[in-house]
């Protein structure tokens, strides 16, 4: 299950304010200096400086009830592994991501079917990036099970890009539902086929 909302989509301010399990992660953009990759996953407050071509915070949360050891996030920009980070036991993990570029974020666990979203930042010349806009979603890892059909597990969850009608970066609903959908009916059937044994 995967759940999106907007954090906030632009913000003037330096912070961009993340609630997680009755903490507070601030994290301070500031977008005067230059640097190449950013990633976070910290309990405590941190500075992050930002590259001048950044143009998306995206940050995510692994929504499981149970204490998932060992969850892994890697970034990557085309098909090269730019950032990678083992979110801490808040599961709060995010990344600061460059206009008018392709990344594909990739979250694994052992003994968890990985998940894998797509985002694309490619942005009109006329957008300007700041403030940069932000993205919050959720998703919960799911226990693999011998036996379960796990072939849209392989395909990515969500695409998120910018969407020029609203003037922020979405996800689309269609796609994750048809995943969403998909990956119940291979629970429900495996469900079934595992009752039946």
């Amino acid at each position: 299950m995967i759940t999106f909302r907007a954090l906030f989509q632009r913000t003037n301010q330096f912070c961009i304010l993340v609630p997680t399990m009755n903490k507070m992660l601030a994290l301070c953009i500031a977008s005067c200096l230059v640097m190449t990759s950013v990633s976070f996953s910290q309990k405590k407050d941190k500075a992050i400086y930002i590259d001048k071509e950044a143009c998306l915070a995206l940050v995510g949360y692994i929504n499981n009830t149970t204490i998932i050891k060992n969850i892994t996030v890697h970034l990557y920009m085309g098909s090269n592994l730019v950032d990678s980070l083992k979110p801490k036991s808040s599961k709060d993990f995010g990344f600061i991501l460059k206009r008018n570029q392709r990344y594909s974020l990739h979250i694994i666990a052992p003994g968890y079917y990985s998940r894998l979203l797509i985002i694309n930042t490619d942005l009109p010349d006329n957008i300007s990036t700041l403030p940069l806009f932000a993205f919050e979603f959720e998703l919960m890892l799911l226990k693999e099970k011998k036996g379960m059909d796990d072939f849209y597990l392989d395909f990515p969850i969500a695409s998120i890009s910018y969407d020029a009608q609203v003037k922020k970066f979405t996800f689309s609903q269609k796609y994750t539902s048809f995943m969403e959908k998909e990956v119940s009916k291979a629970e429900s059937d495996f469900k079934v086929r595992k009752s039946t044994h």
